[in-house]
């Protein structure tokens, strides 16, 4: 099984790029999953549209960005697995464990390969330090420009988004 992450480009995209490289796909470690599961899974990470666009460098990029945000969520609505950005930043060790859950593993592969006692065990208790490669000083006002499309993709995938427990 492959995993494809759709996240519109940010601080949530990164967290959740570094945690699930690093404690699912285990690089030392090919994953083996169960039959039923299908060959690729598609993760959608969700941030409200002011949210996203407001941190476009220029102003004279809005509209670029309203393009690539709008065509992220429209890419994200076949996704399986719909999560919030704020609940990957916030409450990371629940997503990486609730999306682990999730994808039904075969732990017997993990334990003979690495000897472990308990593939869950690892996912949640490995470290991962990511550091946001970019930060924008200033924000855009959204405000002069049209959202309406972007309102209703997100409206639209909020409706999917997986609840996660602290």
């Amino acid at each position: 099984m492959n995993l494809n992450l759709i996240a519109y480009p940010g601080f949530a995209k990164q967290v959740a790029e570094a945690h699930i490289e690093q404690r699912i796909q285990v690089p030392h470690v090919p994953l083996k999953f169960n039959s039923e599961t299908q060959d690729v899974e598609l993760i959608a990470v969700i941030a409200d549209p002011i949210d996203s666009i407001k941190n476009t460098e220029d102003e004279s990029k809005v509209t670029e960005a309203i393009d690539l945000y709008n065509k992220t969520l429209e890419d994200s609505i076949s996704a399986k697995f719909v999560y919030h950005s704020d609940d990957v930043i916030q409450k990371t060790d629940a997503f990486i464990l609730d999306l682990f859950d999730k994808m039904n593993l075969d732990e017997e592969n993990y334990k003979t390969k690495t000897g472990s006692a308990s593939l869950r065990e690892d996912v949640a208790n490995k470290k991962v330090v990511v550091e946001e490669t970019r930060t924008i000083q200033t924000f855009i006002d959204t405000n002069n420009f049209n959202l309406e499309r972007s309102w209703e993709l997100y409206n639209t995938l909020v409706e999917k988004v997986i609840k996660l427990d602290a």
